[in-house]
């Protein structure tokens, strides 16, 4: 908890199937894979 947000540090990104199919056919590309990391959030949400 941070004041009145309940915070979660630490969940992983990553880029679904559909998406890294959606990715590669639009850029012509295969470097984009399945489940690939994005990168890490931090999901803060509003309790009051």
């Amino acid at each position: 908890m941070e004041g009145s947000n309940a915070v979660l540090e630490g969940t992983t990104v990553h880029i679904s199937p559909d998406a890294a199919a959606l990715l590669n056919q639009t850029f012509n590309t295969d470097a984009v894979q399945d489940e690939m990391l994005v990168g890490v959030a931090k999901i803060t949400v509003a309790t009051e």
